[in-house]
């Protein structure tokens, strides 16, 4: 799995929609974690009939949503400070904000 990770969801209501978040924080390979704490924020997103979640193998299959490479882009200004002390530091505050709905970047289906 890569740092940045895609998050396809279908709801009943708004269709197909997808976020892009940090995909390592909550483990190397188990994405279950990941998506339990994005699970708890769909209702924030106005995802309340939530039919499906589920991470992407590749970016690529999100790429076709609305404003997909500019929440790309302002992922990729943000450093991952990397290091034996710095990291699980930084780790642990991304997990803190994916659990309280923030840094998720929200992709709405291209209408």
């Amino acid at each position: 799995m890569e740092n940045n990770v895609a998050i396809k969801v279908v709801d009943k209501k708004r269709g197909t929609v997808a976020f892009l978040t940090w995909g390592r924080v909550f483990g190397a390979v188990e994405m279950v974690p990941l998506l339990q704490a994005v699970e708890k924020s769909f209702p924030k997103f106005g995802l309340r009939d939530a039919k499906s979640a589920k991470v992407c193998n590749s970016l690529r299959e999100v790429a076709m949503h609305e404003y997909f490479y500019e929440k790309l882009v302002a992922m990729a200004w943000k450093s991952i400070p990397f290091g034996k002390k710095s990291y699980p530091l930084w780790a642990a505050k991304a997990r803190r904000a994916i659990s309280q709905g923030k840094e998720l970047y929200y992709l709405s289906c291209r209408r």
